[in-house]
């Protein structure tokens, strides 16, 4: 387990006075040479080396590392493949491949320094009688093998795993490291954006600060400043839901350095307020949120780069076929992001780019769309109501917010957190475990866990009392909220998807029963005054290439029946045909393996040719055991 910074205050000092100011480019610029004069030249520390160096005779003061000429304002950071990475001028990540790599390309990186280059690797003129000959450009054949050489002496370069960029990230001893854009807060200084220990933290507009000075808990801190302004909306269940959001706020905020990001679903009719409370969580987050309407799973990856930073979706709503793929792509890069995996896309340069998906997401929409149970879990649903004096069908009178203090809460919270980071890994602990006493499976316990110990941190300089504990977790019991009451184990949502849809063959069947499930809770369950029907269902399972059997010797009727499902079957695949358990042709289905992770005494794997066109493999399910109370199916 990755141990964690125990440092009381892990930024002492650095807050209050930065160090290593970053150097404004236009300044530079000015320190270069003017075409075919000399260049002072100093060492890394700034030490004198030689005063005056003519243009293209620094030879002998090069780059060790990188054979560059001194001071050179490019960073190589390596080659993949053919292409080729940098740290331009203003500290960004900037590439180019083998192909491409002409003045153009060249004088994009060195943007500002242009000077630079005529000094570096000048083109020199036709010489006038008795005079040196004249700087009139510079070389971008040498400047680019140069430039080359020197990424080859550096060494393979992986922007998707050396590059972090906005955001909180955790080092490799368990500290925070927090890069804010144009300075970046590593082991307790603040540095320009370039190469930092293990990775490269390249530079990109800024964001929010931490507050300089350490912020109060209790009534008086930033947390109950906001929770107070949360709790004026109208929620469906006021004691936790402000609570929850303020968590996400805070929670946030450390993004990248947590091992699980919860996402929030906000949802409400008309006149419940979500603008205004987007206005109040946008300025608290300031340019750290990417708020977008209308926005694609690429487009959101593309904008965010290598940035972990929270994400506002507004108007999440699946309103077509269409926008419903949309919709669940996104959703797609919210299950990503929940964990931290990576997303691999293809360039129109015809090279691969690695993006690092680490950003905590909120969205809202009058309606939520359809989430399959893994994706719902991985949402804790605030739901708003109108606001009591509002007239029905009338939006909500404008609130108006005191932008500047706003700013200010969100400052002093990032404060509290980068302060309460050595905090986290115990009070999240304590959380998760009070959840899963209550029936949290683990992922309900990371989901709220998280949440809960963010509005914690924000809220108090104490551990968690055994107190607040329990009222958290009678709270949050899974019963209690709309995310978790319903959930159900993926084998089971396959086998109730079997059991509900209605096959080809049933389509025009006359009759209330029309599916799998139907079929075999009226032809095989007992009932008053009416007489089990076994060819019906064993014709019924036999157009839809499944099968009834029963051990030998045992009573043909529901109690013992075990329904047979090929792993491959035609008709089989049909009927999970559009569904996460789907199959493709001549391949075992999805379902097979999701059916087998029932308990033994529901679902095993075997071979039956009874009622196929061959003997199959593919798994049995004992259908009284599958389904003890209520039947399989259908009762339309």
């Amino acid at each position: 387990m990755t141990k964690h910074n125990p440092l009381a205050d892990p930024i002492a000092g650095a807050l209050a006075a930065e160090a290593d100011d970053l150097d404004d480019l236009r300044e530079l610029s000015r320190q270069d040479p003017q075409p075919g004069f000399t260049m002072a030249v100093t060492d890394a520390f700034g030490r004198m080396l030689d005063p005056e160096v003519p243009p293209g005779k620094w030879l002998d003061y090069a780059d060790r590392q990188t054979g560059l000429p001194p001071m050179c304002p490019v960073i190589p950071l390596g080659k993949n493949e053919d292409v080729y990475f940098f740290l331009n001028t203003l500290g960004a990540i900037e590439c180019f491949k083998a192909s491409s790599s002409g003045k153009g390309p060249i004088g994009s990186i060195f943007a500002g320094r242009s000077r630079y280059l005529e000094w570096a690797w000048p083109r020199f003129g036709k010489a006038a009688k008795g005079m040196p000959p004249p700087v009139t450009g510079w070389d971008a054949d040498d400047a680019r093998q140069a430039l080359q050489d020197a990424c080859a002496f550096v060494g393979v370069f992986d922007d998707g795993d050396r590059v972090r960029g906005r955001g909180a990230w955790q080092d490799v001893d368990g500290g925070l490291i927090y890069h804010a854009g144009d300075r970046v807060l590593f082991r307790g200084r603040w540095l320009p954006p370039g190469r930092h220990g293990e990775w490269v933290f390249p530079a990109r507009p800024p964001m929010p600060r931490p507050a300089p000075d350490r912020m109060r808990s209790g009534d008086y801190g930033a947390g109950r400043e906001l929770l107070d302004l949360l709790e004026t909306w109208n929620w469906r269940r006021p004691g936790t839901d402000p609570r929850l959001l303020l968590g996400w706020v805070c929670m946030a905020m450390l993004s990248g350095a947590l091992a699980w990001r919860s996402a929030v679903y906000l949802t409400g009719e008309r006149g419940c307020g979500k603008s205004s409370l987007q206005e109040v969580l946008g300025n608290v987050l300031g340019r750290a949120l990417f708020k977008s309407v209308n926005t694609t799973g690429p487009g959101i990856y593309t904008k965010l780069r290598h940035d972990c930073t929270p994400v506002w979706i507004d108007e999440l709503e699946a309103q077509s076929d269409n926008n419903l793929q949309k919709v669940l792509a996104i959703i797609e890069l919210v299950r990503t992001a929940s964990s931290g995996g990576s997303i691999n896309r293809g360039t129109q340069e015809g090279t691969s780019r690695e993006y690092q998906c680490r950003s905590p997401f909120i969205a809202s929409s009058i309606n939520i769309p359809p989430m399959r149970p893994q994706d719902q879990s991985r949402f804790a649903i605030l739901q708003l109501q109108p606001f009591p004096d509002t007239p029905e069908g009338e939006e909500p009178k404008d609130l108006e917010f005191d932008v500047g203090n706003l700013e200010r809460i969100g400052a002093q919270l990032l404060r509290r957190m980068v302060d309460g980071w050595a905090r986290w890994p115990r009070v999240l602990k304590a959380f998760r475990h009070a959840l899963i006493k209550v029936g949290h499976d683990p992922r309900g316990a990371d989901q709220f866990g998280g949440l809960i110990a963010a509005e914690h941190i924000a809220m108090s300089d104490a551990d968690p009392t055994e107190a607040e504990l329990e009222a958290w977790a009678a709270a949050l019991a899974p019963s209690a909220r709309s995310e978790t009451a319903n959930r159900t184990e993926d084998w089971r949502d396959c086998l109730r998807h079997l059991m509900d849809v209605t096959p080809e063959h049933l389509k025009n069947r006359t009759g209330t029963h029309t599916s799998i499930g139907g079929v075999l809770a009226n032809g095989l369950r007992t009932h008053p005054g009416i007489t089990p029907n076994l060819d019906d269902c064993e014709k019924a399972c036999a157009g839809a290439g499944l099968a009834l059997s029963w051990a030998k010797g045992e009573a043909k009727v529901w109690e013992t029946a075990r329904l047979f499902v090929p792993g491959s079957h035609p008709e089989v695949r049909k009927l999970f045909a559009g569904t996460t358990w789907a199959g493709v042709a001549g391949a075992t289905g999805v379902w097979a393996t999701t059916l087998q992770r029932a308990p033994p005494d529901v679902a095993w794997t075997g071979e039956c040719g009874k009622g196929l066109d061959k003997k199959r493999w593919g798994v049995f399910v004992r259908l009284a055991a599958a389904f003890p109370d209520d039947g399989t199916g259908d009762e339309d």
